[in-house]
């Protein structure tokens, strides 16, 4: 077989091939891809910056968005100043064209996607740019903004939250039975009420309060 035979025969495998792609891609049939390649293609997209780098943007006014679930910003802490979105509805809200678009985060000059260790946020990151939006994520997540020794807020537990809510309504009950009581003083201010009366009816309103 001559070579210019081989050569023909080389460009028309190539054609053959080149149409099956075309007439997969028209029909729908793509090639499966793996969560790795994905990865690699939005990350190609994306100019990732460190933990720090997002901490001084963040004080400079960028818009950070924390994507981690509840369970996780409460083991982990709270970055100061992020904006905590559900991973299940951030595309919604960053989408400028969204009716459901947070208007100040949809039109954020620059917009800095936080997960747990730096995966979701790369998607969800390549997605936000595809909106038009300039986007980009942190490396490596709030773990390694943890390990690069940026502050995080303490979430307080559910029985410290509900401590301070019952001393916040101790003080008001305190604050309503001192007001009643001056009260009931100046009422009775020309009939004033022996000391052990006008103690008997604080005592008696606390309770009722109880």
């Amino acid at each position: 077989m001559s070579w210019v035979c081989i050569v023909g025969l080389a460009c028309a495998s190539v054609l053959t091939e080149l149409q099956e792609r075309d007439m997969d891609s028209l029909h729908g049939n793509h090639h499966p891809r793996s969560v790795a390649e994905f990865l690699a293609v939005a990350r190609a997209q994306l100019d990732r910056i460190s933990p720090e780098r997002a901490a001084i943007e963040l004080q400079a006014g960028a818009t950070v968005v924390d994507i981690r679930s509840a369970g996780q910003i409460a083991e982990q802490g709270r970055i100061e100043g992020a904006v905590e979105i559900p991973r299940n509805v951030a595309e919604w809200r960053l989408d400028p064209a969204s009716e459901h678009a947070i208007p100040h985060l949809a039109h954020s000059d620059r917009t800095i996607i936080v997960c747990a260790e730096g995966y979701q946020s790369s998607l969800l990151a390549a997605t936000v740019r595809g909106f038009g939006v300039d986007a980009t994520d942190v490396i490596g997540g709030v773990d390694k903004w943890r390990s690069s020794g940026l502050p995080l807020e303490p979430v307080p537990s559910h029985r410290q939250r509900s401590d301070r809510a019952r001393r916040r309504r101790n003080r008001t009950f305190q604050a309503m039975g001192s007001i009643a009581l001056l009260a009931l003083k100046a009422r009775w201010a020309t009939r004033p009420l022996p000391p052990h009366d006008a103690s008997s009816i604080y005592w008696r309103l606390r309770d009722r309060r109880r």
